[in-house]
Parts: C-alpha cells; structure tokens; sequence
C-alpha cells in the first residue's frame, strides 16, 4: 500500500446547518421524545403518508430497536406530533407496497437533533 504524500496541509471551514427540534422555545430532551405517541405513519387505504414527515432523529435507548432503524418524527393532520420507526434497510423494502414511502423517509428527510 502507497503513502500519501501531502504538499501542504490545510484545513477547511465549512458552515453546517443544525435542525433541532423545539417546542415553543424550548428544544425537545430526550425525556420528552420518548413520551411522543409511537404511531404508523403509512396510510393502509391509500399506501402513502398520513401525515407530515419532519425529519429522524438517530436516538435509542436501552431496549429499544435501534441499529437498522430511524426514528421519524411526524405530524398527524390534526397537528399532533407523532414518531414511527421505520427499518432503514432499503433491501428490506424492495417489493413493499410502503417501498416507495419508506425509501423517501430513509433516504430524503433531513436529521433532526434533540437536547441530551
């Protein structure tokens, strides 16, 4: 295996953009993310979303599935705020009558982030 040989070493600045979750002022803990409603989030009439996906935030704790799912965080079309945990897996998928749905909230929602 070669080295890399570097002329000069540099580092960049870059600007990230950073989604929390809020309520009112208020950033959405973890305390609170664990007591939002858990509700599916695909419609069995129509096979497409019952509501507005927000984003998923990558947060598990101890019991909870984690390592092959998102956490999506949605809202009902009354308004209430809901999450639903889909398996990110995109083999998983192929042939699903949800495919469609699932890789558009695996692939093209943005990240959220909750306090600690």
């Amino acid at each position: 295996m070669g080295v890399i040989q570097f002329t000069e070493p540099a580092v960049k600045q870059t600007t990230v953009t950073v989604q929390n979750v809020m309520i009112g002022k208020r950033q959405l803990t973890q305390r609170v993310f664990k007591q939002i409603l858990h509700q599916e989030i695909f419609d069995e009439e129509s096979n497409t979303l019952q509501g507005d996906a927000w984003g998923y935030v990558n947060y598990f704790w101890k019991g909870a599935s984690g390592h092959n799912n998102k956490h999506i965080l949605w809202i009902t079309s009354g308004g209430e705020l809901r999450r639903h945990l889909v398996i990110k897996d995109l083999e998983y998928w192929k042939g699903h009558k949800y495919e469609h749905a699932a890789i558009y909230l695996i692939t093209k929602l943005p990240q959220l982030f909750i306090a600690v």
